[in-house]
């Protein structure tokens, strides 16, 4: 299961484990807590995320839509995957890993 964690900085987010269906809702809350200062992105740490699904990409374009901007950094492979087949990782910041 995912945890968030605010970082000590305003506007970020640490998440860890499985972003999914049972998870994404505490995400969304977790993102929108975070939007301090509404004039800059919110930064969203996924490096320690071992499943994405497609919930997990609901909840950002869930969080986009309603307004918050988030951006992605530190995106694990799993996440990475997931944002490249469905090609909107440059939505977040997250451009595509290159293919070798």
């Amino acid at each position: 299961m995912a945890s968030s964690s605010s970082k000590p900085a305003p506007n970020s987010v640490c998440v860890a484990g499985e972003l999914d269906l049972a998870t994404a809702e505490c995400f969304v809350r977790a993102v929108r807590s975070a939007w301090i200062d509404v004039t800059r992105p919110v930064d969203v740490d996924p490096l320690a995320v071992t499943f994405f699904d497609a919930s997990g990409l609901k909840a950002l374009l869930s969080l986009r839509r309603s307004g918050v901007d988030v951006r992605l950094v530190s995106v694990s492979e799993s996440a990475q995957r997931v944002l490249d087949i469905t090609r909107i990782g440059c939505l977040f910041g997250a451009g595509q890993i290159p293919r070798r």
